[in-house]
């Protein structure tokens, strides 16, 4: 990446940063295409109305800290999954595909 496109990315990070997003730099992916920033952007239910004057669906940012089985995130990962919520997100951390596929069932029937 080059100077240019360093100070634009840091320019949307630290904007993302403002607005209280949750908000991440990709370094490297396990697919191709990937974008450079993730964010989870904060939206109040006004914004979310409004959204839905022009579209069928919403997406929910996710975000899963896998652990081994009977495994608990340390503070650290505990923490950035606090902050995902705080944005309008959920993140949770899981143990299994059972603990994914319940906290998944639950967060689309609510």
């Amino acid at each position: 990446m080059g100077q240019a496109e360093a100070k634009v990315q840091t320019a949307i990070i630290n904007f993302l940063n403002w607005v209280k997003a949750f908000v991440f730099k990709t370094i490297a992916s396990n697919k191709g295409g990937i974008p450079d920033v993730i964010s989870c952007v904060p939206m109040t239910k006004s914004q979310v109305d409004k959204w839905f004057e022009t579209h069928d669906t919403i997406g929910l940012f996710v975000a899963i800290e896998v652990k081994k089985p009977g495994g608990k995130p340390d503070p650290l990962q505990a923490a950035q999954l606090r902050k995902v919520r705080e944005a309008g997100g959920e993140g949770f951390s899981a143990d299994s595909i059972d603990r994914v596929k319940d906290q998944l069932y639950y967060l689309m029937e609510s």
